[in-house]
């Protein structure tokens, strides 16, 4: 059975909840929705900041979404409210914020998709740890807590998969082809299955006796 959506919405991630419907971001219509299979009822917010891509759901029962302008968005689905975050650094803005991650503390993972960062930002959003990575123009895509308990970052771009390690601020990269455009990752038998979008692949990656493609140290620089 399949449902149209409006024209032009171009629905990119699925949230179930417990009563079967679904939150659904419309990354071509800027739009948050409600779908319920059930009735076929749409429910819909107009998303002002630009293109939500994909949500995570905090216990207080707001989504927050990191949107492709850079923006970090919360939304209340009891008054159907937004609020928009944006950086107040004017000399190194968030261009394009990528998929998120919420982090057992509250906190939630992202990643500046056109000018290589990755990004952490508290709880409450108000403020972020920004790690800038070795190669601006590697689109860290997708990011995971992998089966070591590290982050797993997509680079996109760069063909390449990155852990890095929260405590140390350590970034090892790694190969897993040529011309190769990595994307999603989810863990599997202690390894890392992930999607591979030029030649339409599935792979898994096993880090364990791996040398690194590259080992770097990144700075964490606060902003606000």
């Amino acid at each position: 059975k399949k449902w149209t959506m409006p024209r032009d919405a171009a629905p990119s991630h699925l949230l179930k909840e417990a009563d079967g419907t679904f939150w659904v971001a419309q990354l071509g219509g800027f739009k948050v929705s409600r779908f319920d299979p059930a009735t076929a009822v749409l429910t819909e917010w107009p998303d002002s900041a630009r293109r939500p891509t994909a949500f995570v759901k905090k216990a207080d029962g707001t989504l927050w979404i990191p949107e492709t302008n850079g923006t970090l968005t919360s939304f209340d689905p009891a008054t159907g409210t937004f609020v928009y975050r944006r950086s107040t650094d004017t000399d190194k803005p968030i261009y394009s914020l990528t998929y998120p991650l919420l982090d057992s503390d509250g906190s939630i993972w992202s990643a500046d998709f056109l000018r290589g960062s990755l990004l952490r930002f508290a709880p409450d959003g108000s403020t972020a740890t920004r790690w800038t990575l070795p190669d601006l123009y590697s689109q860290p895509s997708k990011i995971i807590r992998g089966p070591d308990g590290a982050i797993w970052i997509s680079l996109y771009n760069a063909a390449q998969l990155a852990r890095f390690d929260p405590a140390t601020a350590e970034l090892r990269t790694f190969s897993v082809g040529v011309f190769v455009l990595p994307f999603d990752m989810k863990v599997y038998k202690d390894r890392i299955a992930y999607t591979e979008q030029q030649g339409g692949e599935v792979g898994v990656f096993d880090p364990r006796g791996v040398t690194p493609a590259g080992t770097k140290t990144l700075e964490a620089v606060e902003i606000t």
